[in-house]
């Protein structure tokens, strides 16, 4: 017997929908009863990948809008691998049918013909989706909901029509958007395997498959940046599945995330099982970060200190131009096309295993240097010189000369408040540094607010309501969130900084700052903000299976115009420097100085 229960969505005023029932998923008992035999080989060759793809494409479909109680239970990462398994088991031209014979055992009202689903008239009880995300989380809905058919449909947050038409395998067919409260209690969820033990290892070809068609899916219908990034994403899957035939770890999680990349979307991450691929567990002698677009050592241990300066640029490594291996790593960084210089070249420091190295370098002088040694274990590794290239602090306020104050506003709390407020009353002038992502989401609103002349208005968050499969089935909800005035307004001038760091919340911040029109110095940041979604793969436990994080709401700058890719740009562009790094001075912040003493 299903439990349905009175809910309340609590992102959404509840006059919008009217009475709604919240379907949650019946608790089904395992039907195994003897261990089961392990599973066949799977043989992803050419046809038997078309096939797969059909199939796992359809799946998506079903699992986010069949409104069924059974596929709201099922387990889709292991029904999906073992179908997989049993396609590969029968003859080409019987998987396709066999793929969709079991789908239809959980949603049993997928149709060959439209006029063979449900009618309804406005009185009658119905079952449909409510989501705005593939999972229920923080700031995400996904709700199995029953309620009158007259009522729900005028609301722009559920399905405008009743059915929607899909291929599969050149063929229509027919997924119900809504159904009966009868029809949807109707279908049998699948929880474990049944024929084969085919586990959870992500090696294997049908959990991999199972893997990234469900990472696939995330994307192709939760993502909220198709209109701003150009990606053919119906084809990334195709590339997605075919990764799966690679055995060797790296190559695989190189084709992999070569399509995530593809994205633009600077929170995707992807932690493949423990032990699985390169644990980046050693580092060189040596550290490099960009800075005006050449790999700058920043940091040395004293293996390496009398042959290295900060502010020599690394030309080679193991007679490989540097240049060369950061164009390959940043093909499948994960990272944007505008972040990925920077990140790829912190990401090349590490190493895998420990192994020597040869590297040149090119000091001040222009002179050449070969410098030989071993990696070494990332967490003994101690530098004897270490230059930031985004420079930080454990204060909160540094007093500046001529009754200038720097705050930290990275650094602020809550507990902080009263104490950094009182010491900002004397300043003449203040540099905000939002260089860093905030420690506290409370407190760096307060911080803002005390800079304002008027309310700073942040209007372009925009959640997206998924009601079919179609792309244009959504609807698009604008998030406006205002910070006032403090009642302890600091009336003095004021400038921010950025940083090629600062992101998400970072850039949530900077956001109100461009409403309010004060300036910002720096460069550009990284480009993305909007809540995280993270779905897990076969990982009930830490360490298992491969956990997925990837921007689940769009945000765009405080004028309109594109964050993703692109980032908060700054008023003043002042970048780092190799000089400014090397003398181990702030340049950003003397030139922040500079702008405040001009007023």
């Amino acid at each position: 017997m299903n439990k349905r229960t009175l809910v309340i969505p609590m992102l959404i005023a509840a006059s919008a929908f009217g009475a709604l029932v919240s379907v949650s998923a019946p608790a089904v008992a395992s039907t195994q009863a003897t261990v089961l035999p392990p599973a066949p080989d799977v043989d992803l060759n050419r046809s038997m990948l078309r096939d797969v793809k059909q199939f796992t494409r359809l799946v998506q479909q079903v699992r986010y809008f069949y409104p069924g109680d059974a596929v709201a239970a099922t387990d889709w990462d292991k029904f999906v691998a073992e179908t997989v398994v049993a396609m590969g088991q029968v003859k080409p031209h019987q998987r396709r049918q066999l793929g969709l014979t079991r789908l239809r055992e959980i949603a049993p009202h997928i149709s060959d013909r439209r006029s063979a689903l449900e009618q309804f008239a406005s009185t009658d009880e119905v079952a449909f989706w409510l989501q705005n995300g593939a999972r229920l989380a923080p700031r995400f809905l996904r709700f199995l909901q029953l309620g009158s058919y007259g009522e729900i449909v005028p609301s722009p947050y559920f399905p405008d029509r009743n059915v929607a038409r899909v291929n599969y395998a050149g063929q229509p067919l027919f997924i119900p958007l809504f159904l009966s409260t009868q029809a949807s209690q109707e279908g049998t969820p699948y929880n474990d395997y049944r024929h084969w033990q085919v586990g959870s290892d992500f090696a294997s070809v049908p959990v991999c498959v199972s893997t990234v068609s469900g990472m696939w899916g995330e994307i192709k219908y939760f993502w909220p940046y198709f209109d701003q990034v150009d990606v053919n994403w119906n084809r990334s899957l195709k590339k997605l599945l075919k990764a799966c035939r690679e055995s060797q770890p790296l190559a695989r999680i190189k084709l992999i995330q070569t399509e995530f990349t593809k994205l633009q979307d600077n929170h995707v991450q992807i932690t493949y099982p423990d032990g699985y691929g390169p644990q980046n567990a050693f580092l060189y002698p040596f550290l490099i970060k960009q800075v005006e677009g050449k790999p700058i050592v920043t940091s040395v241990t004293a293996e390496v200190e009398d042959q290295l300066a900060i502010g020599d640029e690394l030309l080679t490594l193991n007679d490989v131009p540097f240049s060369d291996l950061l164009e390959a790593h940043m093909k499948w960084s994960l990272d944007s096309e505008q972040f990925s210089p920077f990140q790829s070249t912190v990401m090349l420091n590490f190493s895998d295993s420990q192994q020597p190295f040869t590297a040149v370098f090119k000091q001040a002088d222009g002179n050449l240097v070969e410098v030989e040694g071993e990696t070494v274990p990332r967490f003994s590794r101690v530098a004897t010189k270490d230059h930031r290239v985004v420079p930080r602090t454990t204060e909160i306020v540094t007093e500046l000369d001529d009754g200038l104050y720097k705050l930290n506003l990275y650094n602020l709390t809550m507990d902080s408040l009263t104490a950094v407020r009182a010491q900002l009353a004397q300043a003449q002038g203040v540099v905000v540094d939002l260089r860093h992502y905030p420690r506290d989401f409370a407190a760096w609103h307060v911080g803002v607010s005390w800079f304002l002349k008027q309310p700073a208005t942040n209007d372009d968050m925009y959640r997206y309501f998924r009601k079919g499969p179609k792309k244009q089935d959504v609807y698009i909800e604008q998030l406006v969130r205002t910070i006032e005035v403090s009642p302890e307004r600091l009336d003095v001038p004021v400038v921010v900084l950025s940083s090629r760091t600062s992101i998400s919340a970072n850039e949530h911040a900077l956001n109100y700052i461009q409403d309010a029109g004060i300036p910002i110095i720096g460069v550009p940041t990284v480009g993305i903000n909007g809540e995280l979604m993270e779905g897990r793969y076969f990982a009930d436990k830490p360490g298992e299976g491969v956990v997925f994080g990837y921007t689940g709401m769009r945000a765009d700058n405080a004028d309109g115009t594109q964050l993703i890719g692109r980032g908060v740009q700054p008023d003043i562009l002042v970048p780092r420097t190799i000089e400014s790094v090397r003398a181990d001075v702030d340049n950003q912040l003397a030139a922040a100085i500079e702008y405040l003493k001009a007023q």
